[in-house]
């Protein structure tokens, strides 16, 4: 799961990079040299999630500081959910580890986390739409191509492999 995790956001970032290379170089990214240095010697700053959805989708400050709230909601309500799947993942754990695990004990807690993690997708899902709310048309169709070669991202690494990329 964390693997799949790891690629999945491997490609969310190569779909960027693309994006990027199509529509120009956010200013964030901009006057940097390919070793990751900027152009004036200085070390590399790191920078936000927020900060390149910023300016990859050329948001204002208000529509930013909005993703900000809408990102602090979304973590406030997922807390708790999240917690409850660790405890049931680490009651999961300790049953397997016994010599005799209750089959109706470990079922009824898959389901439960089944059931949490239906909770936190619902939940992501909202905060997603919700944001998408306040995006301009131009900002709504940056976000879908964005979407639409995230699709592909997952491939990205094995072209990268065999060397066509």
């Amino acid at each position: 799961m964390r693997r799949q995790l790891h690629w999945r956001w491997v490609g969310v970032v190569a779909a960027l990079a693309l994006l990027c290379g199509v529509w120009g170089a956010p200013p964030v990214l901009a006057a940097r040299n390919p070793a990751g240095a900027t152009v004036t010697g200085e070390a590399p700053e790191e920078y936000s999630p927020i900060q390149i959805v910023a300016a990859v989708l050329k948001l204002s400050d208000d529509q930013a500081h909005t993703l900000a709230q809408i990102l602090a909601a979304k973590a406030e309500s997922i807390r708790p959910l999240a917690e409850q799947i660790q405890q049931h993942e680490q009651a999961i754990a300790a049953l397997l580890g016994g010599d005799n695990p209750d089959p109706m004990q470990l079922g009824r807690l898959l389901i439960e986390i089944r059931v949490l993690r239906t909770q936190v997708q619902a939940i992501a899902a909202a905060s997603a739409a919700q944001f998408v709310s306040v995006l301009s048309d131009p900002q709504k169709q940056t976000l879908g191509q964005i979407r639409q070669a995230s699709q592909v991202c997952p491939v990205v690494p094995a072209f990268a492999a065999v060397g066509v990329l």
